[in-house]
């Protein structure tokens, strides 16, 4: 057993300052007061405010195993370092340093006798556990209170993912249960859908046949009103003839008129109610089909020519490929469609020519539209300015090929008045109205129109 020799200064009052000789005292005995101050010093160094290691400490806080110079270095220092050593036996007990460490640590009065009475008896009882073992066992007890915390915190997690487990296969098993309802409701659907589709076919079927029976009885119908009205006019030119005439012959004649106008108008009216039932079941059979409505019976009888669809609105045209919006190829590309031009006058003269007075603008504006008219065989342009406060007459521009002046009332202002404007134009002519202002643009879009900024047209017509 090595042996570490020290120089002890009492603890008690009757002791202090007093020089003892050296003990031999067992390096495993001081061992658990080591390891309790290793660990007390590391956890000042990490608390916070940190408390800072004794520097002869600071080499030995970096070893994993402790060699004995090691140990001998940690007892030197709490030999001589009161307040570590207070520090220590407050986080110690003497069940974990044992006796002969503990009176070590902590050095109450008469401690040196007491130790060499302990020393004597581990000396004399060889049968007895030494200070190193009571130190493994004491660790051995932390190590083992550690595991079964451990095991408890596992446990309570095992017992977790069971719950959640279950919480899951709960799901798994809603959600399946789920994709089943779906399942059988889409072959329901299904099933439903084929059998519609059955009835729509059978119902097209009677549908066709219906509408030759109903193309035939019409033929019929006309047939047989052509005889009619044929009859009707023999009839009046016979009365007319023998209004005067009081023969049997006459009589006889018109009796037999009237005889056949009566059977011949009661077969068209037999035919024209057959005719009326046939055109209920059409309709009928149309509307379980999903068509539309059959036409009147004198629409089949005389088709006219198709016409030309006319669109509802006015539809803006659509850029081709690769064009953008605002940039001056589009603007172009417009204006090579031939379209009306509409322009909000002073929105497009002001950004060309801030600095020139009004008439200057007005009169600049006109002429660079004239030329890019003259440029666009087919396009037509309309100027349009504002008429608040000016004198229309006084002026009045010269008249331009292919530019349309005009100057809004005193209460209009010249973007309702180029709004109103697309509407006066056929649907099926392109409209592109040129302005920078955002309510003239977004109304002249909501209307069909193309649109185009000042600079856009500037940049065109300069071209």
């Amino acid at each position: 057993m090595s042996l570490v020799r020290h120089r002890f200064v009492g603890g008690g009052p009757s002791r202090r300052g007093r020089r003892l000789s050296e003990l031999s005292v067992p390096r495993d005995l001081l061992r658990p007061v080591v390891d309790r101050t290793l660990a007390v010093v590391r956890a000042g160094v990490r608390a916070r405010p940190p408390v800072p290691a004794p520097p002869a400490l600071a080499q030995v806080l970096k070893f994993r195993h402790m060699p004995p110079v090691a140990v001998d270095t940690v007892v030197v220092v709490l030999d001589h370092d009161l307040e570590l050593r207070a520090r220590v036996a407050a986080d110690s007990n003497e069940r974990e340093t044992g006796r002969v460490g503990w009176l070590w640590l902590t050095r109450p009065e008469g401690w040196d006798d007491e130790l060499r009475e302990a020393l004597g008896e581990l000396a004399t009882d060889d049968g007895a556990p030494s200070a190193i073992d009571i130190g493994s066992d004491t660790q051995l007890r932390r190590r083992l209170a550690g595991a079964e915390r451990s095991s408890a915190r596992s446990h309570e997690a095992v017992l977790r993912l069971e719950a959640d487990n279950a919480r899951v296969r709960d799901e798994v098993h809603a959600l399946r249960a789920e994709r089943d309802s779906l399942i059988a409701a889409r072959d329901e659907f299904r099933g439903d859908a084929e059998a519609a589709s059955r009835e729509r076919t059978a119902a097209v079927a009677d549908l066709k046949r219906i509408e030759k029976l109903l193309a035939r009885r019409d033929e019929e119908r006309r047939v047989l009103q052509r005889r009619l009205d044929d009859a009707d006019e023999a009839l009046a030119k016979a009365a007319k003839r023998d209004a005067v005439v009081e023969s049997g012959a006459g009589a006889a004649e018109a009796a037999a008129a009237a005889a056949a106008r009566a059977v011949l108008a009661g077969l068209v009216d037999r035919i024209e109610r057959s005719l009326g039932e046939a055109a209920v079941t059409v309709d009928d059979l149309r509307a379980a089909a999903g068509l539309p409505a059959a036409p009147a019976p004198a629409e089949c009888a005389a088709p006219q020519r198709a016409k030309p669809p006319v669109p509802e609105r006015r539809r803006a045209l659509r850029m081709p490929r690769g064009l953008v919006d605002d940039s001056p190829e589009a603007a172009a590309w417009l204006v090579s469609e031939r379209p009306v031009l509409l322009v909000d006058g002073y929105n497009v003269s002001m950004t060309a020519w801030p600095d020139a007075n009004i008439a200057d603008q007005r009169t600049r504006l006109q002429r660079l539209l004239a030329d890019l008219a003259a440029r666009s065989p087919g396009m037509s342009v309309e100027l349009v300015f504002d008429g608040d406060a000016i004198d229309t007459a006084a002026n009045a521009l010269p008249a331009r090929t292919g530019v349309n002046v005009r100057f809004t009332p005193v209460d209009v202002e010249a973007d309702d008045e180029l709004l109103a404007a697309i509407a006066r134009y056929p649907l099926t002519r392109p409209v592109v109205v040129a302005s920078t202002d955002r309510r003239v643009r977004d109304g002249a879009r909501q209307r069909g129109a193309n649109v185009v900024s000042a600079h856009q047209l500037l940049a065109v017509a300069r071209g």
